[in-house]
This record gives structure tokens, C-alpha cells and sequence, in this order.
């Protein structure tokens, strides 16, 4: 869960670059997708290697099905990071679940790693994940959010921000 100090910089950052989510709904549940984007100065890195090697990482392409049942949206959704970095390389991300009034319901962290045996660059991962939001009341599942970012150094993200 994200703490109340961290909100200010997160709502600050919801300046987002929406990506068309192509979130379907299954007909006999009436779930439509919550608004989706990847926010804006998050959505990159660059850098290097302690070795030296450079690195770059964006993520791009939301897609998801959602689905209702009960008071429960579930969510099957995806991402891409397209990363320019050796084998082996980790790349912390993160995604927000916002409530329909603003509220961080839930913040969870994942580790996208470039495969042992990625012979060209850059690499194109595609990283899935299912999500649930419990006491959804029916017909409101659009009025959440779902919001994608790099893990990165505060630094390093309040500088991304300034010079984009």
C-alpha cells in the first residue's frame, strides 16, 4: 500500500500519457475495464550498467480483459518493457490501482529480468498479471484506474519529469 506522503507526487504525476486500453468487458459479468495509462515520466530510463553497459527501458502497450462477478473485478492485464540491456539485466515496475475518487487502493511492485538467452536488442518483454478489486459495486468498474510505472530513484523520476 502507498502512504499518504507519496500522494501529492503521484497525483502530480498523473499527467499520463493514456495508452488506448483494449480492456473488453465479458457480456454475461458487464465488467468495463477502469481507465488504464502509463504515467508520464515514468514510461522510461535510461541509464548504465555498473560495468558500463547503457540501458534504456519503455514501457508501452496496455491491453487486459475484465470481468465481474459478485462485487469482485478481476482483471487479467498486460504490459511491455522494451529494453536495450544485457541478459540477466532486472527492471523494477510497478502498478496503481486507483478507487473512483482518487484513493490508492493498492500499489504492487514487479521485477520484469531480460532472458539468459537474448541474442539482439532491444528485447521486448511482455509481462502479465492478474488483479482484483474487491467491493466493486456493478455498472462502476469504470470509474477506477489503473496507472503502470518504472520503479525508479526519486532523483532519478523528479529529473525524468523536469526535462520531458
Amino acid at each position: 500500500m502507498m502512504s499518504h506522503a507519496l500522494r501529492p507526487v503521484l497525483a502530480a504525476s498523473l499527467l499520463v500519457m493514456l495508452s488506448a486500453t483494449a480492456c473488453s468487458s465479458n457480456r454475461s459479468a458487464a465488467a468495463v475495464c477502469p481507465e488504464s495509462a502509463i504515467i508520464h515520466g515514468l514510461d522510461r530510463m535510461f541509464g548504465e550498467t555498473a560495468s558500463g553497459d547503457e540501458i534504456s527501458v519503455t514501457l508501452e502497450n496496455i491491453d487486459g480483459l475484465c470481468t465481474y462477478g459478485g462485487t469482485e473485478l478481476s482483471m487479467e492485464m498486460s504490459v511491455d518493457l522494451v529494453v536495450n540491456a544485457p541478459p540477466g539485466t532486472s527492471v523494477p515496475y510497478f502498478v496503481v490501482i486507483a478507487g473512483p475518487t482518487g484513493d490508492i487502493l493498492d500499489k504492487s511492485s514487479f521485477t520484469a529480468i531480460v532472458p539468459t538467452d537474448s541474442l539482439t536488442r532491444p528485447v521486448r518483454l511482455r509481462e502479465t498479471f492478474t488483479q482484483q478489486i474487491s467491493g466493486v459495486v456493478n455498472g462502476t468498474s469504470s470509474a477506477y484506474a489503473i496507472y503502470f510505472g518504472l520503479d525508479l530513484p526519486n532523483d532519478i523520476a523528479i529529473e525524468q519529469r523536469r526535462t520531458l
